[in-house]
């Protein structure tokens, strides 16, 4: 933020934005997580936002990228260096069309130091490689977690390296695993849950449920297939006999056209006109 507020500061000093324009930055965290950046994203459209700055981790421009055009706010970002975000995004079919991706480096170029004949050359001249795992030994004899030795590869054949790599590592390191804990983070806004009761749907014994599927009636798992179910279900809970006797069960449903992309925005849809409460199925 403070970074933006510079940013701003100069704009206007260099008299880039006209003096009435008045500029609100609506902060989110998106962890990092593709999820949370589609929970973000969901909130500043519901604030009317002109532009998405961020995010900058690559799952979750994914996320967010995909939807820009069809919320009409281009986003700028300054990662996405994932081969598909340097593809084409000029036009409205492209899959990131709205997403501008700030700086040169990406993943496909790091590629081309190692696989292009001139990689090395392009990237930082000719002694690329050798300045790079410099730099990269440099960071691990500091480190005192990590055990560096080293042998000399230029005086040996091409040949040579697997019997090298025998003598001088051998199996010494195997068996070595690294664990790392998993933890699960609660959902927020009530986007999954598992239960059809809270204590605000129990105080107003409605319910709300929106189905997300294929509209398609050839997929295996439609709306055509599904919702007849669903009325069925909704039915014999309802009844005097039923979990929920008496209650109004509200059914709204939304084409996901199996595709991630339709299926976040089905979801943004339903959230945004407070439509649906609980998702009985996303496709």
């Amino acid at each position: 933020m403070p970074v933006l507020d510079l940013a701003v500061y100069h704009a206007r000093a260099e008299k880039i934005f006209p003096s009435w324009l008045q500029l609100t930055f609506l902060p989110q965290d998106d962890h990092c997580d593709a999820t949370y950046a589609q929970i973000a994203a969901i909130d500043s459209y519901a604030e009317c936002v002109h532009l998405f700055l961020g995010p900058a981790c690559d799952y979750s421009v994914a996320s967010v990228g995909r939807a820009v055009k069809f919320l009409n706010a281009p986003l700028i970002t300054t990662g996405a260096f994932t081969f598909d975000f340097t593809e084409k995004k000029t036009a409205c079919p492209d899959e990131y069309f709205m997403t501008t991706r700030v700086g040169s480096l990406a993943f496909r170029g790091i590629s081309d130091v190692f696989l292009s004949p001139n990689g090395q050359r392009n990237f930082a001249g000719r002694h690329t490689c050798q300045l790079m795992m410099k730099s990269m030994v440099q960071s691990i004899k500091a480190r005192q977690d990590i055990t560096f030795g080293n042998f000399d590869v230029e005086s040996m054949g091409l040949y040579d390296y697997r019997e090298s790599l025998k003598t001088n590592i051998g199996n010494y390191y195997g068996g070595n695993a690294l664990t790392v804990p998993v933890t699960r983070e609660p959902s927020r806004h009530g986007l999954v849950t598992n239960s059809i009761a809270s204590p605000k749907i129990i105080d107003h014994r409605i319910v709300k449920i929106g189905v997300i599927a294929p509209a398609d009636p050839h997929h295996e798992q439609s709306l055509l297939k599904i919702l007849p179910a669903v009325a069925l279900a909704v039915n014999a809970v309802s009844l005097a006999k039923g979990p929920l006797p008496g209650w109004t069960i509200i059914v709204d449903y939304r084409d996901s056209k199996c595709s991630s992309t339709h299926g976040s925005l089905a979801a943004f849809d339903f959230h945004i006109n407070k439509t649906a409460g609980h998702f009985y199925s996303l496709i």
